[in-house]
């Protein structure tokens, strides 16, 4: 992309990576969610239990296919040839409330808004960069630099809301990791095998999404592989990694955003460096250890909801599943949105303020293109 600066490509790459990890688990995580429900028919989990795990599931796996498919054509895209097109950045419409009240359900919104726009602007500046190509190929100079302007605009967007994206995403994993932990989902056992299945459709109808062109599967071998690995025996262990992917793809989405954010300061709270005891990084922990215990607590009392979500994980991971409820519920806490309509008022203001560089809401059966 000629828009893109060679210092963007490492953290686009990097999110990449990241954003196929968290896609993939999360879709693991869902399909279990749906096979247990399907075989145990709400004898033991009944479906107002599943619902929302269920529901979160559903949108991050959709939100997150949607922003690496945008991420992968940054990195490689083609000249096109309708270079005299005005290009603006559609947003997928997404219905903020349709899956409840509850905390997850709050904190899986406020990722999808985030996540879609950043989506949507990464996808605009695609489109510009490919037009900026196309009419420097024909000899139109003067098109190619205002295409080139354009992307280069939609492309600083994108980064804005990728800040936002990280803080979401990050608020997600937590809340989800802690919800895992205080249900009966963390004592629920993993299923022998877990088949090819579709997402639930009627959630994501629900939410708002045009479900045209969507790649709705779950369950493949790659997921199954990596949800139901690496001698994980429960549902809760399966959400666990699914929420330490999706923090790591916050980090991810914070290199991108260069410090950049969309909505003012103070609208949601600010991410914290990740407190890292020693060289240990928590995605490679593969035993509890009571030193490293040692080293968060201070962190932890201090109000690091990052080293309470460290230590709510290690806690979990050596089978100390009081204290792993005790600090991913305190880390859940203090993460949660205190105005959830306050956060939706301030995505309004930018929407409106930025009318000439973004189009309407898609309709159903609607491409994302100009």
């Amino acid at each position: 992309m000629g828009a893109l600066r060679d210092e963007d490509k490492p953290g686009l790459l990097d999110e990449q990576k990241s954003l196929k990890d968290a896609q993939a688990k999360w879709g693991g995580t869902t399909a279990v969610l749906t096979l247990i429900g399907a075989a145990m028919g709400g004898a033991v989990f009944p479906p107002a239990l599943l619902a929302l795990p269920l529901s979160a599931g559903a949108i991050s796996v959709t939100v997150l296919r949607l922003k690496q498919n945008s991420v992968e054509r940054l990195l490689a895209d083609p000249p096109r040839a309708d270079y005299e097109t005005e290009t603006r950045a559609h947003r997928r419409r997404f219905l903020a409330g349709a899956v409840g009240e509850d905390p997850l359900a709050i904190a899986t919104d406020h990722a999808a808004i985030a996540t879609l726009r950043a989506t949507a602007y990464f996808e605009a500046a695609v489109r510009a960069d490919e037009r900026s190509q196309g009419a420097q190929m024909d000899g139109r100079g003067a098109l190619a630099e205002w295409q080139l302007h354009l992307a280069r605009e939609l492309f600083r967007q994108g980064k804005r809301w990728s800040g936002e994206m990280a803080i979401s995403l990050d608020t997600l994993a937590v809340t989800f990791a802690a919800f895992a932990v205080e249900s009966r989902l963390d004592e629920a056992p993993l299923p022998d095998g877990i088949p090819e299945t579709e997402l639930p459709r009627e959630v994501l109808s629900r939410s708002g999404f045009a479900l045209n062109r969507l790649d709705l599967t779950i369950g493949r071998p790659e997921e199954t592989r990596i949800a139901i690995g690496e001698g994980r025996a429960t549902v809760g262990e399966v959400a666990l990694e699914s929420a330490i992917a999706t923090r790591e793809l916050a980090r991810s989405a914070v290199v991108v955003a260069a410090g950049e954010r969309a909505l003012p300061r103070g609208t949601t709270r600010e991410l914290e460096s990740p407190f890292v005891p020693g060289e240990r990084q928590l995605s490679k922990v593969t035993r509890f250890d009571p030193e490293d215990r040692e080293r968060l607590l201070p962190a932890a009392e201090k109000g690091s909801v990052d080293a309470m979500f460290q230590l709510g994980a290690l806690a979990h991971e050596g089978g100390d599943r009081e204290e792993a409820r005790r600090w991913l519920g305190r880390a859940a806490e203090l993460s949660a949105l205190r105005e959830p309509r306050g956060y939706l008022r301030e995505i309004q203001k930018w929407d409106e303020a930025q009318q000439p560089t973004q189009g309407e809401l898609e309709s159903p059966g609607e491409e994302q293109e100009d």
